[in-house]
């Protein structure tokens, strides 16, 4: 890969594959980078469609920088072009980085992140359906197979209560809610409420309470595979949201779950899966890994249980 610039090369990028947000390393192979880093920085696209600023690019764990070489750990990032800039000149690499699934974080250097904990005293988080959700049976089927498939991939510990509740929709109530919102102007919507507990470097978040919310305006299919003309998949809307619980951001990846968009084209071209993929499972498997290892314990709260089901 070279940039614009005789000066400056970028020969390869390896691997042009990655899970951002995870600790995986990135090596950036080429010429003229200087043998000691400086000012000079690497820099990656993000959902806003901007690169990283300055500021935050120096965040990035820098492990090692010469002539012809750097190797970082890789950030949340959208796929494309590699920036560098040297001596406040900025270079752009040819080819892409191809960022496959993103692991939202509390804290860049070190990784630090949200976690889930042994909220219900059973292991893990009770989610109650709405019954604005309850009374549509191919609904509660649908969110039941869904939460039992996600917990199978991803040994998160949620769980279903039994009976429906007609709770308002209020973080405040600390019930995690799964329910229809005739207030909402997207197809779904994933908000939390979390704590944060002071730290001598940085703050220790968790979860406190969950919802995803449906927009009561679409028209969704309940079932599994392809889509009808004209329908929202459901499901796939759920995984998604569910998806952001457990500590996902979005991606530019097509064929992704956590695409920026879940309804219509392009996402009907592959919204037929019915489960996240590999690299969404790497990601969210080292945020599961954080949540149930953590022992740093404020007002006594546990770290989430694992689950036998965890394939």
């Amino acid at each position: 890969m070279t940039s614009s610039n005789s000066e400056i090369e970028i020969n390869n990028i390896s691997p042009n594959e990655i899970v951002g947000g995870v600790g995986k390393v990135l090596t950036i192979e080429g010429i003229g980078f200087n043998n000691i880093q400086g000012d000079s920085y690497i820099s990656f696209k993000q959902e806003s469609g901007e690169y990283m600023d300055e500021i935050e690019s120096k965040k990035i764990k820098y492990i090692f920088w010469s002539n012809n070489s750097i190797k970082i750990e890789m950030p949340c990032a959208y796929s494309g072009e590699v920036k560098i800039c040297v001596n406040g000149l900025e270079f752009f690499s040819e080819k892409k980085i191809y960022v496959k699934a993103n692991l939202g974080y509390t804290n860049l250097n070190p990784l630090q992140y949200c976690h889930l904990i042994n909220q219900n005293g059973k292991g893990g988080y009770t989610w109650s359906i709405h019954t604005s959700l309850w009374n549509i049976p191919e609904a509660r089927i649908a969110i039941e197979e869904v939460i039992q498939e996600f917990r199978e991939d991803t040994g998160v510990n949620f769980i279903l209560e039994e009976n429906p509740t007609d709770a308002e929709i209020d973080l405040n109530n600390n019930i995690n809610l799964i329910t229809l919102d005739p207030t909402l102007n997207c197809p779904g919507h994933f908000f939390n409420k979390y704590w944060d507990f002071p730290m001598d470097l940085y703050n220790f978040r968790y979860t406190q309470t969950m919802i995803i919310h449906f927009s009561d305006k679409e028209q969704w299919y309940f079932g599994k595979g392809k889509i009808p003309e004209g329908k929202s998949k459901f499901r796939y809307v759920l995984l998604h949201e569910l998806c952001h619980s457990v500590g996902l951001g979005h991606v530019n990846e097509e064929g992704q779950t956590m695409f920026h968009t879940v309804t219509m084209l392009p996402s009907n071209n592959w919204s037929y899966r019915d489960r996240i993929t590999e690299e969404e499972k790497i990601a969210i498997l080292h945020f599961i890994n954080n949540s149930q290892n953590f022992t740093f314990s404020p007002n006594g709260i546990l770290p989430l249980k694992k689950i036998d089901e965890i394939v």
